[in-house]
C-alpha cells in the first residue's frame, strides 16, 4: 500500500502541471478513441439544433437542453428527436459556463454520441468529445473536431498522462466518418442503421 502512494502522488502532480500548464480555463479529459467512444454511446445521431432552453436546477446551476432534429440514427430508437442536455447557459443576467462542456447555435448540425442520462435526455459522451460539428468545406460535407477549453490525456506506458487526440484527431469527409462509425458498431456485435 505504502508503494502505491508515490505513484499517485506523482499523478496528482502530474495533472495539476498539466492544468496550470495548459490554458487558464480548460478541463482535463481521459481521452478515449472512436471504438471507446462508440462503445460507450448509447445513442449516435446526425442532427440539427431546432429549439433550445437554458433551465436552473436546484442546486442553482444551469444547464441547457436542446432539441436536435434527427437525420441519420446509427445507434439509438430511431426517434425523429433527440432532447440533449449540457452544463452551462445564460437566464436572463445570470451566466454560467462550463470549459469542455458543449454549446450549440440554433441550425447548427452535429455528430453526436450521446449517453441516456434518464428521463429521456442525453449527454454528450466524453464531454465535448461526443460531439463533432458538421461543416462544408470545398463542397464537402466535413466532420470537425470539436473540443474547445478541452485538454484530453491518456496515461502512457510508465503511467504518466499525456496529450491525445481523441476521437476524431483531424477534419474527415462526414460519409467516410460515418461508414467508420457503423464498422465500428457492427464489429462491437450491434446493428448500425
Amino acid at each position: 500500500m505504502l508503494g502505491t502512494f508515490p505513484r499517485h502522488a506523482a499523478c496528482i502532480a502530474l495533472i495539476f502541471a498539466l492544468v496550470t500548464t495548459a490554458s487558464a480555463r480548460a478541463s482535463v479529459v481521459i481521452a478515449l478513441d472512436l471504438q471507446e467512444l462508440t462503445s460507450k454511446a448509447d445513442r449516435i445521431v446526425v442532427g440539427r439544433v431546432v429549439w433550445t432552453e437554458p433551465i436552473r436546477s436546484g442546486h442553482g446551476m444551469i444547464r441547457t437542453r436542446y432539441r436536435f432534429a434527427v437525420e441519420q440514427d446509427l445507434r439509438g430508437s430511431g426517434d425523429a428527436e433527440v432532447l440533449v442536455e449540457t452544463l452551462g447557459g445564460t437566464i436572463g443576467r445570470l451566466a454560467m459556463h462550463v470549459d469542455g462542456s458543449p454549446s450549440f447555435a440554433y441550425g447548427e448540425r452535429v455528430v453526436m454520441f450521446l449517453r441516456d442520462g434518464g428521463e429521456a435526455i442525453f449527454q454528450p459522451v466524453g464531454v465535448a468529445q461526443g460531439v463533432m460539428r458538421v461543416e462544408r468545406e470545398n463542397g464537402i460535407e466535413m466532420v470537425v473536431p470539436s473540443r474547445p477549453g478541452t485538454l484530453l490525456v491518456r496515461p502512457d506506458a510508465k503511467g504518466a498522462l499525456v496529450e491525445r487526440a481523441g476521437p476524431l484527431p483531424e477534419s474527415e469527409p462526414l460519409d467516410v466518418f460515418l461508414s467508420r462509425v457503423r464498422a465500428i458498431i457492427e464489429a462491437q456485435g450491434g446493428e448500425a442503421r
